[in-house]
């Protein structure tokens, strides 16, 4: 497994913003590093406001401290994790489409 694609926070077919991270997928996994930069790159692109995540560095490496779910995957099984997420808005700007759309392109330009 080079990558997990951490999908879980995605909760509504519209959203006003994207939760993103990469710090769980250090430059050490060469493609999860990789592929993270595209997808922020693609991201920022959309228009669709991006946040991040609190993160806290514990000897280099990185733990989400408000979810202990997103942090499963690297910490306990040793994969590189990017969380993606959606957050809900009352304006609803952006769509699902949209998002696969902007997964799918980082993900055929990763060429590693």
């Amino acid at each position: 497994i080079e990558v997990y694609l951490d999908l879980t926070g995605v909760r509504s077919g519209t959203y006003d913003a994207i939760v993103y991270s990469s710090v769980q997928a250090p430059i050490t996994r060469y493609y999860a590093w990789s592929f993270g930069r595209l997808l922020e790159q693609q991201l920022n692109r959309s228009g669709a406001p991006l946040r991040g995540l609190m993160a806290v560095n514990r000897g280099g490496e990185y733990y989400f401290p408000d979810s202990a779910a997103d942090n499963v995957m690297f910490w306990g099984n040793g994969i590189a994790t990017i969380v993606v997420g959606t957050e809900p808005g009352t304006r609803g700007a952006y769509g699902l489409g949209e998002l696969g759309g902007i997964l799918l392109k980082a993900i055929d330009m990763n060429n590693y």
